[in-house]
C-alpha cells in the first residue's frame, strides 16, 4: 500500500508541475477552433488514479486548457506491452492525434505519457507546444517530476533529448535509456 501510495504522491507531483509549467509558459492567446471536446484529457488506462482524483484533475486540465487556448492532456498506461506499442513517441503522437486533442488550426496542446509498469515518461508537443515546451523546459519538467521518487521507482524519460515534434527528457546521472 506505501508503494502504491508513493507512485501516486510522485505521479500528481509529475502532473503538478506540468500543469504549473503549461500556466507559465504557454501565454493566453485566442485563436479560431477549439479544444476537442470527444475525449477527456486524463486518460488513466494504468488506473492509478481514484474515481475523485480523475476527476479533480479532470476539471483542473479543461479549465487551464480552456484559459490557455492550449490543450494540456495527461495519459498513464500499464506499459507499453499492454497498449501493444514499441516506442512511447509513436504512441504518444498516435493517441494526441486518434482524440484529437489540440486547440486551432495548429492542434497547440502537449501530452504527458506515464507508463507505469515500464518506469517511462514522455512529453509530446503538437503546434504552439513545440515552442513553449523547449528541450531545456521538458528537461527541467523532468528534474521536477522525479526527486521525491525514490531510486527504485524513478521513471526514466522514453528517449534522449530531441527537438522536433516530441522533444523528451534526460535525468541527471542517468544513463541514456534504449528506445
Amino acid at each position: 500500500m506505501k508503494k502504491t501510495s508513493n507512485r501516486l504522491h510522485s505521479l500528481f507531483a509529475a502532473l503538478a508541475a506540468l500543469i504549473l509549467a503549461a500556466a507559465l509558459a504557454v501565454p493566453a492567446f485566442a485563436v479560431e477552433g477549439g479544444i476537442a471536446d470527444l475525449y477527456y484529457r486524463v486518460f488513466d488506462d494504468a488506473e492509478v488514479l481514484t474515481e475523485d482524483e480523475d476527476n479533480e484533475l479532470e476539471d483542473a486540465l479543461e479549465e487551464l486548457s480552456l484559459r490557455q487556448s492550449f490543450d494540456v492532456t495527461i495519459a498513464t498506461i500499464e506499459s507499453m506491452e499492454s497498449v501493444g506499442a514499441d516506442s512511447m513517441e509513436q504512441f504518444a503522437d498516435d493517441l494526441y492525434d486518434y482524440c484529437q486533442y489540440g486547440y486551432g488550426p495548429e492542434m497547440d496542446g502537449v501530452l504527458l505519457l506515464v507508463s507505469v509498469g515500464d518506469r517511462k515518461w514522455h512529453i509530446s508537443t503538437c503546434g504552439y507546444g513545440i515552442t513553449a515546451f523547449t528541450d531545456a523546459g521538458i528537461q527541467y519538467l523532468g528534474q521536477q517530476m522525479t526527486p521525491s521518487w525514490p531510486m527504485e521507482t524513478t521513471p526514466v524519460p522514453s528517449v534522449p533529448l530531441s527537438s522536433g515534434r516530441i522533444p523528451t527528457s534526460t535525468l541527471p546521472g542517468r544513463a541514456t535509456p534504449m528506445t
